[in-house]
């Protein structure tokens, strides 16, 4: 293992395995399960949602939720920019009813004692319309020009439409939600820090996974004493055995199999096959009773 962090690299660990026959992918699994190179955080999603009340939501719950909470919070802004229009667009009427008779509003602004209530009767005016011509200035009234109030209503009408259809359609609303998204995700998301990886949960390996896969043989004898003989070639019959013992059984597997037993009681045991003593010794061989105490005679292996 080497550490070559530097300025460029904070975090630079090198793993380089002793032997070419180790599967590299097998071993980053296990240091990945069974080290502190990738760490599991349990996160509380409680949270307050539409019902203003805090609940533990999953992922797409909340998701859905904040989506429905920004569809909400455009529509009333969308609704809000509509009515500001929807009035502006009721002064600008009064103020061009008040340009078409320029002379008449003068006089009766300038010698009415209550010009506001002459206004609204005589020319059916609203009491926002008549507020809004009063409050202009005599000298800006004169100045008012017929083609910029008109300009004016065409403008704010073209976006009372696009408004109206945007509020009326939830196929627009979604659009533009979107975009958006969108915009605000390019002008203030930044890259990822760390890569998305997708692979299987990663598992520690065992002490079989790190036995070679080696064929084997394993003997019993008719006394119950177990052990293994590297490949299939073996004479097992004539192997040494101990004295009144001779050979009753054998199979045929691999070093990084388990050896499964069954006993005159129905159950099964197993043992690592790589941990049975050696054909090649004369002394050490396992009794098959060692297995379990409840097992008193090996009637198939």
């Amino acid at each position: 293992m080497r550490d070559e962090s530097d300025h460029e690299n904070p975090t630079r660990i090198v793993v380089v395995p002793r032997s070419n026959r180790i599967d590299c992918d097998q071993l980053m699994n296990h240091l990945f399960a069974s080290t502190d190179l990738e760490k599991n955080f349990r996160v509380n999603l409680n949270m307050i949602g539409l019902d203003n009340r805090p609940q533990v939501k999953g992922l797409i719950q909340i998701l859905t939720e904040w989506i429905e909470y920004r569809r909400e919070t455009v529509r009333k802004r969308l609704q809000y920019r509509l009515d500001k229009i929807l009035s502006r667009l009721h002064i600008l009427e009064g103020l061009l009813v008040a340009y078409l008779n320029l002379d008449e509003v003068i006089e009766i602004i300038r010698t009415e004692d209550d010009p506001k209530a002459v206004l609204m009767a005589r020319f059916g005016i609203t009491d926002i319309q008549a507020d809004a011509i009063l409050d202009t200035k005599l000298r800006h009234l004169a100045k008012l020009e017929e083609m910029k109030i008109r300009g004016e209503q065409d403008e704010l009408e073209k976006e009372r439409e696009k408004l109206e259809k945007l509020l009326g359609s939830e196929r627009r609303m979604n659009t533009l939600l979107k975009k958006e998204i969108q915009a605000d995700a390019e002008k203030y998301g930044d890259d990822r820090r760390s890569p998305i990886v997708e692979r299987a949960e990663a598992k520690a390996m065992t002490e079989r996974d790190l036995v070679p896969s080696e064929p084997i043989t394993v003997v019993l004898s008719e006394k119950g004493w177990i052990r293994h003989a590297k490949g299939h070639d073996v004479d097992a019959s004539g192997l040494n055995y101990k004295a009144g013992d001779k050979f009753l059984a054998s199979a045929k597997g691999k070093s990084n199999q388990p050896a499964v037993f069954l006993g005159s009681d129905g159950r099964s045991y197993s043992l690592e096959s790589h941990s049975l003593p050696s054909a090649r010794s004369k002394v050490n061989r396992l009794p098959v009773d060692s297995i379990s105490a409840l097992v008193r005679r090996c009637v198939k292996w």
